[in-house]
């Protein structure tokens, strides 16, 4: 039991050092439309991270032809940081 209470501490430890993203980036829905400027199709997932330092919305977009495509946006500046074909064998 004590290593049961010990762990879920250390979690939620862990969960409250997690840096709080600044104020002064640029709305999910901002960067979702430079990302679809960028590359044309339906937004499957988008994230707000934390990533080499600097703060990122990552969108994973289906085109018409069926590729995941992968569209990283600068929290910040909102410019376009990478641009990919996500391949799903890398993955595994």
């Amino acid at each position: 039991m004590r290593h049961f209470i010990f762990g879920c501490t250390l979690i939620i430890s862990t969960m409250a050092w997690a840096e709080a993203p600044p104020k002064n980036l640029i709305s999910m829905e901002s960067a979702r439309n430079v990302a679809a400027q960028a590359q044309s199709g339906k937004v499957k997932e988008q994230e707000l991270q934390h990533d080499n330092g600097r703060w990122v919305y990552s969108f994973d977009i289906v085109s018409k032809d069926n590729v995941m495509h992968e569209v990283i946006v600068d929290a910040k500046s909102g410019q376009i940081i990478s641009q990919m074909v996500d391949n799903p064998t890398e993955d595994k």
